[in-house]
């Protein structure tokens, strides 16, 4: 079957982002039995008629060895959905049968001007919700 390790659920109401925070930096450890895993950091974000959007990014890239504890970072924009969301699930979902497992989640916000505290790639979302 199909694994997930839920990471963290954020509770956040729209006032509780404040107006200058324009990024959101997420930070965590990784280690992997093989490359078979197909891990996906996923951005849940609830909104006031109880729908949903999911943004999606790639984690394996990020990943080097095998059997060892690597970080992953990512360095993402803070959108209008994010923004006004009810509720934020933030969690990687493992793909595969291939076992991960996760541990030091860091969430930090940000000013766009402000330099991030790990050296944090930005990855284009995958679309996982269908184009809907």
């Amino acid at each position: 079957g199909v694994q997930t390790c839920a990471l963290s659920d954020l509770m956040l109401t729209a006032d509780s982002i404040r107006p200058d925070w324009d990024m959101v930096n997420v930070a965590f450890e990784l280690k992997r039995q093989d490359d078979l895993c197909n891990p996906v950091f996923a951005v849940e974000k609830h909104g006031v008629q109880d729908e949903k959007f999911i943004d999606s990014y790639a984690v394996k890239e990020q990943i080097q060895k095998n059997d060892a504890w690597d970080f992953a970072t990512y360095a993402l924009p803070i959108d209008s959905v994010f923004r006004t969301a009810q509720i934020i699930k933030l969690y990687v979902h493992n793909f595969s049968d291939s076992p991960i497992q996760i541990r030091n989640l860091d969430v930090s916000f940000r000013p766009a001007y402000l330099k991030p505290r790990v050296k944090a790639q930005t990855y284009k979302s995958i679309d996982l919700n269908d184009g809907k």
